[in-house]
């Protein structure tokens, strides 16, 4: 459960970072749809799979989302990440020590649904793959991105950015030389399904875990995380 929590912990802080880096750059020029689709189309480049957004609000010292959604590995399957309301606040002078960090980070209605097959693989393999932090001097493989959406008439078209350098984003954080922190970070009601197939040695199983609360704090990559949650799973 850990590993999973860690793992949605970065990315939804990822996704918005890169939201919040764009959309505060252009948000003269473009319209809320606009800076919603350029969010979609950087979590669509930096996870290798399809992104979207209900509705997005960038701050000069936060950000507001909804309607989050992950799809999951192949068509037809469940989105693997959903969140119906995302809050972030930043600390803006953490930039002049080459440090992005997120204040508070707050999700509501968080449901993650995950798989493992009989070879061992996990369903979002493919995106610690690409988050992973490459060896030195070895250059990654490229990844195919999803297409960014139709822009809506009267709007301009969107072109999505080159694909992210697997690893780049979390390890280093938004740009080269930068580390990333999440001070406190709080999900609420938050629905987690894990199936696993049977394998050598270990049966099939399903688990399902349900918890009103989880609070991490000083979340950083690698670390281990200072953890509470109340709720509880069953298999």
């Amino acid at each position: 459960m850990r590993r999973w929590l860690k793992w949605t912990a970065w990315t939804l802080a990822v996704l918005l970072l890169l939201a919040a880096g764009g959309a505060l750059a252009v948000r003269l020029f473009l319209s809320s749809d606009q800076m919603r689709q350029l969010a979609e189309v950087q979590g669509q480049a930096l996870l290798g799979r399809g992104v979207t957004l209900e509705r997005l609000s960038i701050g000069l010292f936060g950000a507001e989302a909804g309607g989050l959604a992950v799809a999951g590995a192949s068509p037809g399957e469940a989105p693997l990440l959903q969140a119906e309301e995302i809050q972030v606040f930043l600390n803006p002078a953490a930039l002049l020590y080459k440090r992005v960090s997120l204040l508070h980070l707050s999700l509501h209605g968080v449901s993650v649904s995950a798989a493992r097959d009989a070879g061992g693989r996990l369903s979002f393999q493919d995106i610690l793959d690409r988050l992973a932090p490459q060896p030195a001097g070895k250059a990654p493989a490229p990844q195919p991105a999803e297409k960014a959406p139709a822009p809506q008439p009267g709007e301009g078209a969107l072109a999505p950015p080159p694909p992210a350098r697997a690893g780049a984003a979390v390890a280093k954080g938004v740009g080269a030389g930068f580390g990333v922190v999440i001070r406190s970070l709080e999900l609420r009601d938050v629905r987690l399904a894990f199936a696993s197939a049977a394998g050598p040695g270990a049966p099939a199983f399903r688990a399902a875990c349900a918890f009103s609360s989880i609070r991490l704090s000083g979340v950083r990559a690698g670390a281990p995380l200072d953890l509470k949650a109340e709720g509880a799973c069953t298999e």
